[in-house]
């Protein structure tokens, strides 16, 4: 279970969060680089993006496969093709195209808004309920296409919950500790005072190059919180932070010094009306690498964070 801190200004506290990791195309070195070519797809899908703003939609989505082939993952090329699609009203390939955009990356307001077109035009209204719910809590207002469901299916039995939850920003890895501890002269504890053994450099100077050298990992363990808070059936995962009820930090106060990596740290969550932070609890990961790992532990957390929100709204 988490546990509640002190008060905690927001503005500090995330003043060095997302300093790091934000281009890790640009980052070399063991298990940094993308294992798929999302360069390539980028670019292949800003010109297809360019081609469909003309209506040339076939030229389009040449570019549009091509990209998907490129990197399967790129989740602009599966939202450009729900576009695509739902141009030609061809709204089963639209939809498919946008919910998976929609996983790839939860909270994006226009994805959900389209991806709810394209499912209530096909009467899947159980996908249409749900991606409503999601553009609404991206800050869609779909009120009205909330009625008119209405009269078509009746909506989920936990809608009012559902629609009620949290939103929820997850903010970029904070490396302020790792940072912090390599500016020391010494090998010296910063919790205690004491000296341990001089070295002449500082003592984690490894420490900062290994999260260079794990950059991507790094970045697959922030994906990952988001995931699992997008799949929170009662948290709502938003891009903006303006929209947002909660801000959920990531803090790395330590990586393993062995291959697999593990990574120690903490989850906090601050009030971002307030900016208090209010639930902390740690994450200790045994293998950054790890998707498998990864997922477990991280849901496990997520759904300890879930039902803390939901005791604290009752």
């Amino acid at each position: 279970m988490g546990h509640r801190t002190d008060i905690v200004p927001i503005a500090t506290a995330l003043r060095r969060l997302g300093l790091v990791l934000c281009l890790l195309a640009t980052v070399s070195g063991a298990g940094a680089a993308p294992r798929q070519d999302t360069a390539l797809s980028a670019t292949l899908t800003d010109e297809a993006a360019d081609l469909i703003q003309e209506g040339r939609l076939a030229e389009a989505l040449e570019l549009l496969d091509q990209a998907i082939a490129a990197d399967q993952d790129y989740w602009q090329a599966y939202y450009q093709r729900g576009r695509l699609f739902g141009m030609r009203e061809d709204y089963l390939q639209a939809r498919d195209a946008l919910l998976r955009a929609g996983e790839l990356n939860p909270g994006h307001a226009h994805t959900h808004r389209l991806a709810w077109e394209a499912a209530y035009r096909l009467g899947d209204y159980e996908n249409a309920w749900d991606q409503a719910i999601r553009a609404s809590l991206a800050g869609v207002d779909m009120n009205q296409w909330f009625l008119e469901m209405y009269g078509k299916a009746e909506p989920p039995e936990d809608f009012e919950q559902r629609i009620r939850a949290p939103r929820i920003f997850v903010s970029a890895l904070d490396l302020g500790e790792v940072e912090a501890r390599s500016q020391l002269p010494f090998n010296r504890n910063p919790t205690t005072g004491g000296i341990g053994t001089i070295s002449g450099r500082p003592a984690y100077t490894e420490g900062v190059n290994r999260a260079n050298e794990n950059a991507f990992n790094l970045m697959r363990v922030r994906n990952t919180v988001r995931d699992a808070v997008a799949r929170a059936p009662y948290l709502g995962s938003v891009l903006s932070l303006e929209l947002a009820d909660y801000v959920l930090g990531i803090s790395v106060d330590a990586l393993g010094e062995g291959i697999p990596v593990s990574m120690q740290g903490y989850l906090r969550l601050y009030d971002a009306g307030s900016g208090e932070a209010i639930y902390f609890t740690p994450l200790n990961l045994r293998d950054i690498s790890s998707d498998a790992l990864l997922f477990g532990e991280i849901e496990r957390q997520i759904i300890e964070l879930q039902q803390w929100t939901l005791e604290r709204n009752r």
